[in-house]
């Protein structure tokens, strides 16, 4: 009689009981915890926890063993989601799916940034006229960042001989009363400056001109507090005619910030931002935003046209060739060019 080989398939099908659905046991964001009963079934060796963000649909699946309760993370902040629960067998045997609980994951609080102690910081470069390395170490004082209040000038292009509108952006951890500030301020190019608060703002601003500074001061309604970071107002402003084309920083430098429980603030941080002056020759700034992504800012004058040249090394008498040729439609405009090669200069001429 010949050896025979046999393979017995052993399959023991669940008893079908009504499994009682997960509940949500405790939730303390981002943690959420879930639970069930036990199935009544002998049969039973574990449970798969199933959810997705559609009704009905399984998109994600955790083997939960013999255990009947779950605790997640990661789940994201305004989405709901939907949990089932599966028992199965030592089989593979599956019961139907138990009935559905849905659960909304909130968003969490908008509070400030919390900023940490500040060490002390060692830099390391090169000097740009030659190739030797300089280290020098940053020391800032113990202690941690009480509190912060800011102002931030924003970044704005303007004809030489238009007006302007240069945003103010105010940041604040907490309640603000009163603040005063200052604005640097060049009045050999920049005439007839005010402030416009923005619509139902809380403030009054007083502006004053000091020499190469503005000096703006703003204080709060009574009964009424700023906290956050927003735009608070814009400062208006006409660039002088006949001036020659320039990036020119904006610095703010805050003199004193009270809250509303009349309590100085401590921590008082300066803002930076720019003015783009262009006159009759245009300016260009080359930005790299990401390893793979190269921009032009082009800076002109409007309804003139431009090309914008090439070329791939600055040896002497170098060979220029043209990229493209446009019409300015706003004071600046961006161009986005190829990152494969390694190394381009470009120059923007008036046609």
């Amino acid at each position: 009689m010949p050896n025979l080989a046999m393979l017995l398939l052993v399959s023991s099908s669940l008893s079908i009981f009504a499994q009682p659905g997960p509940t949500i046991a405790t939730t303390s964001h981002p943690l959420l915890k879930l639970r069930w009963k036990p199935s009544p079934s002998p049969n039973v060796s574990g449970y798969y926890l199933c959810w997705g963000l559609v009704s009905g649909q399984c998109t994600n699946l955790i083997d939960a063993g013999s255990v009947t309760k779950v605790n997640l993370t990661g789940l994201s902040s305004g989405s709901s989601y939907f949990f089932t629960v599966i028992a199965y067998s030592s089989f593979g045997d599956e019961a139907p799916p138990s009935n559905e609980v849905s659960y909304s994951q909130p968003n969490p609080p908008n509070r400030p940034p919390h900023w940490d102690a500040i060490g002390d910081l060692t830099v390391g470069g090169r000097l740009r006229n030659n190739f030797t390395t300089r280290t020098f170490t940053v020391t800032v004082a113990p202690g941690n960042v009480l509190d912060y209040l800011s102002v931030h000038p924003g970044v704005v292009a303007v004809e030489a001989g238009s007006a302007a509108a240069l945003p103010l952006h105010l940041v604040s951890s907490d309640p603000l009363a009163n603040v005063t500030f200052t604005v640097s301020w060049p009045s050999d190019k920049f005439v007839n400056p005010s402030l416009t608060l923005a619509d139902g703002s809380i403030f009054t601003g007083l502006t004053q001109v000091q020499d190469t500074n503005l000096l703006i001061n703003l204080a709060a309604a009574a009964g009424k507090t700023f906290v956050g970071s927003n735009i608070v107002g814009t400062l208006n402003f006409t660039a002088s005619s006949n001036q020659l084309s320039a990036f020119i920083p904006i610095r703010t430098a805050i003199l004193s910030g009270t809250k509303a429980n009349s309590e100085p603030f401590v921590d008082l941080f300066p803002g930076f931002g720019e003015v783009v002056l262009v006159g009759d020759h245009p300016l260009l700034r080359a930005l790299a935003p990401t390893a793979s992504t190269r921009i032009l800012n082009l800076y002109g004058q409007v309804g003139a046209s431009y090309r914008v040249l090439y070329t791939t090394n600055m040896l002497p008498n170098p060979v220029w060739q043209l990229l493209t040729t446009y019409t300015q439609t706003n004071e600046v405009q961006s161009l986005t060019l190829d990152s494969s090669a390694p190394f381009v200069f470009y120059r923007l001429e008036k046609q």
